[in-house]
């Protein structure tokens, strides 16, 4: 299969599912309603960035539910390599940006309220998933077999980590003045990085949520808010988002050993206008000539009235490719990657 050309939506919602219900437990007693009020208390997070720089693409990711840097809490400093992490950078090295954050949104009917949790709004500074104060990230890899979780690992560069929607103090009111009313959720995020030739131009995502609080969660969606700026750090456009266009691809023409058919791919996509030519006129190595996009790869189920186990899990890819390139994957593709392992629901509370 050949790799198209596809990025990310500026300013744009993705919805990633539909999901009836979403259950805490099915009864509540006096054991349940201490732990959940431990759950709840306020806490001080324990912020950290890390960046996928593995591959082809380098991208930061945080533990606050956004990745990139525009929406990070804290320093920009890489957990684990003490290094300055750039928002989304392709090619890597290039000093070209394609991000400047994206963020995860959930949202549901809980009793007779509609209630929404966002990791960033982007209009204003509302951040409301935040990790714990022990949930450090943890990276592994099937690179060094005698590195810690390397039995565990998926790609040559995993980073797992937890935030949830619990923590009210602080949290800044919504764009309409709202005070914070959390979910009482809790997500598990996993995101994989190769460097392999036919995998070295994307990063996935995998999302497990769970329910850890004492209501039932109805009519669940959830979404990626994406703010995409392109342009080459240190030239003149340095904002990059004054002339980006942007779009959604839903279907493209392909051919599989001779047989052409029209495969649906769903893409957002965001690029430069025009690739910021010299003089108008020529291309170099500081020219945002690629596109960046996200799709959604895979949902945990095709009928969600059986998701009543407190979790779910999605899967969300992040890729880009210059142009000019098109490389085939060698026969494989993002499902033989991930191991049936990284697919299970978590378990009910």
């Amino acid at each position: 299969m050949v790799k198209k050309i596809f990025s990310i939506l500026p300013v744009a919602v993705l919805l990633l599912m539909v999901v009836p219900n979403l259950w805490g437990r099915a009864a509540v007693n006096a054991q349940d309603k201490i732990k959940f009020q431990s759950k709840s208390a306020n806490f001080t997070p324990k912020y950290e960035i890390v960046s996928h720089h593995i591959g082809n693409i380098v991208l930061a990711i945080n533990n606050n539910g956004t990745f990139g840097t525009g929406f990070a809490a804290g320093v920009l400093i890489d957990h684990f390599t003490g290094q300055t992490v750039p928002s989304c950078e392709f090619p890597k090295n290039s000093h070209i940006r394609y991000l400047f954050a994206g963020a995860f949104w959930i949202g549901a009917v809980v009793g007779r309220d509609t209630l929404v949790s966002v990791a960033a709004d982007g209009w204003s500074f509302t951040r409301e998933f935040n990790p714990g104060p022990n949930d450090t990230i943890i990276k592994r890899s099937i690179i060094h077999p005698d590195a810690p979780g390397y039995d565990k690992a998926i790609s040559e560069e995993d980073y797992i980590m937890k935030y949830n929607d619990t923590i009210t103090q602080d949290i800044e009111p919504d764009y309409f003045g709202r005070p914070h009313i959390p979910l009482n959720i809790e997500v598990t995020q996993r995101s994989f990085a190769w460097s392999y030739p036919y995998a070295k131009d994307f990063v996935l995502f995998d999302y497990s949520i769970k329910n850890i609080g004492i209501s039932k969660l109805k009519n669940v969606y959830m979404g990626i808010y994406v703010d995409g700026d392109v342009y080459f750090e240190g030239g003149t456009n340095t904002s990059g988002y004054n002339d980006d266009i942007c779009g959604f691809i839903e279907t493209i023409p392909a051919d599989f050993k001779g047989c052409q058919y029209i495969d649906t791919v769903n893409i957002a996509w965001i690029a430069d206008n025009d690739g910021d030519p010299i003089a108008q006129t020529t291309f170099n190595e500081q020219s945002p000539t690629g596109v960046t996009g996200t799709r959604i790869i895979r949902t945990p189920a095709d009928t969600w009235m059986s998701l009543l186990t407190g979790g779910l899990v999605i899967h969300l890819l992040w890729t880009s490719v210059p142009e000019n390139k098109a490389e085939k994957e060698d026969g494989k593709n993002l499902f033989e990657i991930l191991e049936p392992a990284v697919l299970a629901l978590p378990k009910e509370m």
